[in-house]
């Protein structure tokens, strides 16, 4: 019996594990044409909704739902999943751990609210050949992935039938393909893989319904099916691959392998190339110009300059490098203040910059700063300075008709000093500088086109929605934006006549510096916070034995300004990959204090936080719940019917002595049946149950013939059938005792 019991186990183990590789076949062979999609963006994320859908749905096979009920419950998952997916609505790891639970939800329901409106809008893309590019696209592509996923695994785990599973894969494949530049196509091994697994489990349920209706096989039935199976896959191979142009190549390539190689012919002398270097100015420029911000920075890693600072520090570490300066300085070289949608228009600096009367007289909130450049091969005539220059011995500053904001003139200074006021502000003093703006800069630095899509200023109002000050606006978008979206150097082009902030924002895959310090501009201008887009250098590498800042070109970046009244330009830092500015003129935030002072929310923002916190509640709950009781579920199919026969009884017994039905623990189960019959005489049904329930523990336990799972789930359904008398006991019971 044990041996028996031992080989029946080995065959289903080994059973399933062939079936397994067959499905692990036809899976990683759609998954490398996924991955293989030359024009796909989210290839990653198609893969992972597929691997994903794959274990879903094995644990939706393996558990007793009905196939409607499954379909709901997999149409329900696979909306969230992509939902969630898409919008990148959960919040990284890093922040779950850094930030309130507030704070967690207001950035979830941020993201959530624009996805949704990305995908209303989106629709209008349908007829274009830019809709790959859209999130809906991304969206539809993750629903049918997972639901494609999740219906193999039902068709082979549940119905035993592959071909209906494997379908909806293939055409997924061949419309994927189709977008490529080589045109439709299905892998060879996938074919093979597809085939296999139809026949394996056409074998397998074959052999099931024999074993059933009790018909004879011969047990080497399976090495003839397999045998079959495996000829009628290359059978299908080479029908399928002879008129495809991957056979075509491979048997050329095999024919010309077969061929002599041509004897080797004389090699021509290279002609001599002559280097020839450029004179005068260089036209070209290490810091991209943005009127298109799309255009890419550089990558080298070529030193441009070196900055010389005062406010190096003088003391020493402890292994005798001296100490990084403990302020952050960005390098400005030009300003941006007109927004065309497409990118901006450069500030006009054609008038000379007032001096003030004293450069020891610094502004509130900054410190003067000297610094002293050193450029190395800079490829165009742009000079730099951090802050607001504002002496310079060197160069005269220039500035715009109506901005004061001073900036270096270009020119050919290999060398040159100048002094500039930078910010040494706390975040309680921006916070609380809520003073009139002078009407120049809101004429000049709160610009938007008509052309700005109205769900840009929607998203905007709902970022800094309670926000109290134009500092609690900033952060709160800039930290959305550095938490969002990704950083990518590999962004595909805004489609023409599509709005760069509103591409960046709805659809893009990521973005780099010019798309974060775009949106962060036209966010705030949307909502009255005068800002705009300057280009330079970030800090660099702070070389400590030399005290100077060493800047490559890989340094080139933008960034944004926000104008304060009382304190001027003030630099934040939207970009995802660099460390924020610290406001540390008397406390700075900490990474960690991630919108620590705008988390206070309007009477009207609050609803939307609390329901959509319910429904995430609700959402994991659910989820949880639902994983229990499969986990519980599977547990308790596992078990022989004689296990579930002894259950239902005892619980039977149970459910009764608490209507007030019982006998003593020593009652055998006829003594038992005999009690119920006196108190259940008025119940027949109820009775029967009971009755029917009592024989299969009786088979269960003492007779040799055991009851199979058939009998005990046809006895528990009459037993469920009941509910409605015993209901009606324990109405009965509880007047008796009122």
């Amino acid at each position: 019996m044990i041996d028996t019991l031992r080989d029946t186990a080995w065959n289903q183990l080994k059973q399933g594990w062939i079936t397994g590789a067959l499905v692990s076949v036809v899976v990683v062979a759609w998954l490398q044409v996924i991955a293989a999609a030359d024009w796909l963006r989210d290839a990653n994320v198609l893969v992972s909704a597929a691997i994903c859908g794959v274990l879903y749905g094995l644990l939706l096979a393996s558990a007793r739902f009905r196939g409607r009920t499954a379909l709901i419950v997999d149409l329900v998952t696979s909306l969230g999943f992509a939902l969630l997916v898409v919008g990148r609505v959960l919040p990284e790891a890093k922040l779950l751990t850094a930030q309130s639970f507030e704070k967690t939800i207001w950035l979830m329901n941020a993201r959530t609210l624009t996805v949704l409106e990305a995908l209303r809008d989106d629709a209008q893309w349908l007829t274009t050949n830019y809709f790959p590019t859209t999130r809906l696209f991304l969206f539809l592509n993750v629903f049918a992935m997972w639901n494609a996923a999740v219906w193999l695994m039902w068709c082979v785990a549940r119905r035993k039938r592959a071909l209906r599973g494997v379908l909806p894969i293939a055409a997924l494949i061949a419309y994927h393909t189709s977008l490529g530049k080589a045109g439709p196509s299905v892998p060879l091994w996938f074919i093979a893989g597809s085939v296999l697994l139809m026949a394996r489990t056409a074998f397998t349920y074959t052999v099931r319904d024999w074993d059933r209706r009790q018909v004879g096989f011969p047990d080497l039935i399976g090495e003839d099916w397999t045998a079959a199976a495996a000829i009628l896959s290359v059978v299908v191979i080479l029908l399928a691959g002879v008129s495809t142009p991957e056979w075509r190549n491979s048997m050329q390539r095999f024919m010309e392998s077969l061929r002599p190689p041509p004897p080797p012919a004389e090699k021509p002398a290279a002609p001599s190339v002559v280097q020839v270097k450029p004179t005068g100015d260089y036209t070209a420029s290490f810091v991209p110009s943005m009127g298109y911000v799309g255009d890419p920075f550089p990558e080298s890693t070529e030193t441009i300059f070196y900055v010389t600072t005062s406010d190096a520090p003088s003391g020493m570490e402890s292994n005798g490098v001296a100490k990084p300066p403990t302020q952050q300085h960005y390098w400005r070289g030009a300003i941006y203040d007109r927004y065309t949608g497409a990118g901006w228009e450069q500030l006009d600096v054609s008038v000379a910059a007032p001096q003030p009367e004293s450069i020891d007289l610094v502004a509130p909130g900054r410190y003067a700063l000297t610094q002293q450049f050193q450029i190395v091969s800079l490829q165009d005539n742009r000079l730099f300075a951090a802050g607001q220059p504002v002496a310079s011995k060197d160069a005269a500053l220039q500035a715009a008709p109506e901005d004061a904001t001073a900036i270096l003139p270009r020119g050919r200074l290999p060398r040159y000093e100048i002094t500039s006021w930078v910010p040494k502000v706390s975040a309680q003093e921006l916070e609380a500088d809520t003073a009139a703006y002078p009407p120049e800069i809101v004429t000049r630095y709160l610009q938007l086109p008509d052309s700005v899509p109205q769900r840009v200023k929607d998203l905007a109002a709902r970022l800094v929605q309670g926000a109290a000050s134009a500092y609690d606006k900033a952060i709160r978008v800039q930290e959305y934006l550095r938490a969002t979206y990704p950083y990518k150097l590999d962004v595909p082009a805004p489609p023409p006549h599509r709005d760069v902030v509103d591409y960046f924002l709805f659809d893009a895959p990521g973005g780099f510096c010019s798309y974060y310090a775009s949106a962060m501009t036209v966010l705030l201008r949307s909502q009255g916070v005068p800002a705009r887009v300057v280009v330079g250098f970030a800090a660099g590498d702070y070389d400590g034995l030399l005290r100077r800042y060493v800047v490559p070109a890989n340094a080139a970046h933008s960034w944004v300004e926000v104008y304060f009244p009382t304190y001027g330009w003030i630099e934040f830092e939207p970009t995802a990959a660099r460390s924020t500015f610290e406001y540390t003129g008397k406390e700075a935030p900490q990474p960690d204090q991630l919108l620590e002072t705008s988390t206070t929310r309007s009477d009207d923002a609050a609803p939307t936080v609390l329901v959509f916190s319910a429904l995430m509640v609700l959402l994991i709950g659910s989820g949880g719940f639902a994983a229990l009781y499969l986990w519980r579920r599977q547990r308790w199919l596992q078990l022989a019917p004689e296990v579930h026969a002894r259950k239902l009884y005892w619980q039977t017994r149970r459910s009764l002595a608490q209507l007030g039905v019982e006998a003593t623990g020593s009652a055998t189960p006829a003594e038992f049946l005999h009690a119920c019959a006196d108190r259940l005489i008025d119940q027949p049904r109820l009775q029967d149950s009971v009755q029917r329930v009592t024989e299969l523990y009786i088979r269960a336990v003492y007779t040799a013939a055991s009851p199979d799972q058939t009998d005990v789930s046809a006895v528990r359904r009459v037993w469920r059938s009941t509910w409605r008398a015993r209901v009606r006991l324990r109405w009965r019971r509880i007047r008796r005792k009122s």
